[in-house]
């Protein structure tokens, strides 16, 4: 007998089993899944022990930036490998609280990888505007760079943790969606819907994306490249 598959409605977020796919193709996906991120960890597992473990790297305030990067990426990809594994064996969704996992995991992993790289392109313009004006440029401390990192990962994982909340007037939800193979976050009405998009999609990624776009035209507009007198302000 297969086992009970956990619908959108054992979430209690809706009553619809419209679109879920066979047990034999859900498997398949989950296997797929599980697949991508297991060689996905073991990519970025290697380059983060390697960087961790060398005390040198660590004290270097950039490469501190590249291991804060990696850990929304392992976060991302190794809670939601297990989970997608135990589906793929048990032939159904094992739990609702694996399914909020699933998804507090996929939020954070990307709104966390966009504002992570967001401080980084700051930094960077930061530096190479003082470099332009021949100003002399003092790297951000160790310390510095773990408080603006780590207040990126609870500023992500605080929003992430809506759709775990057992709580009926909620920006989103889990639920389970792409033919009932993934939980992820996802309005339930009109009203969540236009907060969803309008206020939590720019907080965790639009915004990011816009900070890192406007950095990279202010850096063609001023011309780094170019002689100094030619600058342009931005």
């Amino acid at each position: 007998n297969e086992p009970p598959f956990l619908y959108v409605k054992d979430l209690g977020y809706w009553d619809s089993r419209m679109g879920a796919l066979n047990v034999s193709v859900r498997r398949n996906i989950w296997l797929a899944y599980t697949i991508i991120r297991a060689v996905s960890t073991l990519i970025i597992g290697i380059i983060f022990m390697a960087m961790v473990l060398n005390k040198k790297i660590r004290r270097k305030p950039y490469n501190l930036f590249l291991i804060y990067l990696m850990i929304p990426d392992l976060v991302y990809n190794i809670p939601g490998g297990v989970v997608y594994f135990m589906n793929f064996i048990a032939g159904a969704h094992i739990s609702v609280t694996a399914c909020k996992i699933e998804s507090f995991c996929t939020v954070f992993g990307l709104s966390g990888n966009c504002w992570i790289n967001t401080l980084i392109a700051l930094e960077l313009y930061r530096m190479l505007k003082d470099s332009y004006i021949r100003k002399h440029y003092f790297p951000p401390s160790v310390r510095t760079v773990s408080i603006r990192c780590l207040t990126a990962y609870l500023f992500c994982a605080s929003i992430s943790a809506i759709g775990s909340v057992n709580f009926s007037k909620l920006p989103y939800k889990t639920m389970l969606l792409i033919g009932g193979t993934a939980c992820i976050p996802s309005p339930y009405d009109s009203i969540s819907a236009i907060i969803f998009y309008i206020v939590i999609t720019p907080l965790l990624l639009y915004i990011p994306f816009g900070i890192v776009t406007y950095v990279t035209v202010c850096i063609i507009r001023r011309g780094i490249s170019q002689r100094r007198e030619n600058r342009r302000e931005c």
